[in-house]
């Protein structure tokens, strides 16, 4: 339950941000989605997207959810599930 990432194949939970992160996030999405919408090309998302790595990366990390990210990939069928990449 809750938050984690999937590293060498072992489920690790983290911990919350703090407010800062949060604002910094938040401005930061605030920002770079009107630029987004305007391009029509990709989509800006804010924190709880997760992505799947393949191939992991070296530490064994297999997964990710950044704060913010901007995605032009494909998305996946589920729109429930991890954005591959």
């Amino acid at each position: 339950d809750g938050p984690a990432e999937l590293i060498n194949g072992r489920i690790v939970h983290f911990m919350a941000s703090g407010f800062l992160p949060g604002l910094i996030a938040k401005r930061i999405l605030l920002a770079i989605d009107p630029h987004v919408v305007g391009l029509g090309v990709g989509v800006a998302l804010g924190d709880s997207t997760g992505y799947a790595l393949d191939p992991p990366l070296t530490s064994g990390r297999q997964s990710f959810c950044p704060d913010v990210s901007y995605h032009t990939g494909p998305l996946p069928k589920n729109r429930m599930k991890f954005i591959p990449g």
